[in-house]
């Protein structure tokens, strides 16, 4: 199953109300707000992340702030009981998840990982991501995605790009 596959058949196995759109491929931020028609702040922009746990275990998260922000990686690790935390490479991002950069969705669950969600996205009427796909979005209100995935609540300190 592709990562578009899994992720249609998540929101639709667990009812979450979506809306998708078919587009011309987008996997920059900038142009995807062009492409779709959203606000750079409505984009969940999603970001794979390597964690080192405290515990000495490895894992990986999904990272979403908005499109116009980047992940404060030093106060994600107090978060995410995390020692370190580091991008995961392309090859692992294709590994774990199925996806190329700019295709990964903000739902962790589909690929057995844990969301971490920016507060500034639940200000947002709705989020518009990558569906697995870079011509394929969904759009979503940030209280079906919280329902759907139980994020780990990231609070809004991460700095501008």
């Amino acid at each position: 199953m592709t990562p578009y596959e899994a992720l249609v058949e998540r929101f639709t196995s667990t009812r979450t109300p979506f809306r998708e759109l078919s587009h011309a491929p987008a996997a920059a931020a900038a142009d995807y707000h062009t492409i779709v028609g959203s606000r750079l702040a409505q984009q969940a922009k999603a970001i794979f992340l390597r964690r080192y746990r405290r515990d000495g275990g490895k894992d990986y998260l999904v990272c979403a702030v908005p499109g116009d922000r980047s992940a404060d990686f030093e106060m994600l690790r107090g978060r995410v009981s995390a020692s370190r935390l580091r991008l995961a490479t392309p090859d692992e991002l294709q590994r774990v998840t199925g996806c190329r950069f700019g295709e990964l969705p903000p739902v962790g669950s589909i690929f057995g990982v844990e969301l971490v969600l920016d507060e500034r996205l639940l200000a947002e009427p709705e989020l518009y991501f990558n569906a697995g796909r870079l011509d394929r979005s969904f759009i979503v209100e940030p209280a079906h995605l919280v329902a759907l995935e139980q994020p780990i609540i990231s609070p809004a300190e991460s700095q501008q790009d």
